[in-house]
């Protein structure tokens, strides 16, 4: 079994949430919230923070809350359980890891619907923006 963890992350105006594009792995060319597999005898919160700077490039300033988990299997239907965070960044000056990272885009609600999107990350969106 794997454990991941994802972070949620909005603009000041809390009107957009920050997206990736995936380069590989399970979610391979599709757009979701930065994170990844939390590693042994590390904390998700401390994952949370590796995988956000190796990712983006960003240090996170504060982990706010938790938004919820979730579970899925991977291809070769190992168990995947995650978590996702609302978090805060120290600066939006985004440098991607283009090893992992294809494009990184701020986006509505709305655009979201026209993205190919890994499952369930507008729900979780939505419950960032929208609830307090």
């Amino acid at each position: 079994m794997k454990r991941v963890v994802n972070a949620i992350i909005l603009d000041k105006k809390r009107e957009r949430v920050l997206l990736i594009k995936r380069i590989g792995g399970i979610h391979f060319n599709k757009w979701a919230f930065p994170g990844g597999i939390v590693e042994r005898g590390e904390s998700d919160e401390d994952a949370l923070k590796r995988e956000i700077k190796e990712e983006i490039g960003v240090k996170v300033s504060k982990i706010i809350k938790k938004i919820g988990d979730y579970e899925y299997s991977r291809e070769n239907n190992e168990k995947t359980i995650g978590t996702s965070f609302l978090v805060s960044l120290e600066n939006e000056e985004i440098n991607m890891d283009k090893s992992e990272v294809a494009e990184v885009r701020w986006v509505t609600i709305e655009e979201m619907e026209t993205l190919d999107c890994a499952p369930g990350i507008e729900e979780e969106a939505m419950k960032s923006i929208y609830e307090k």
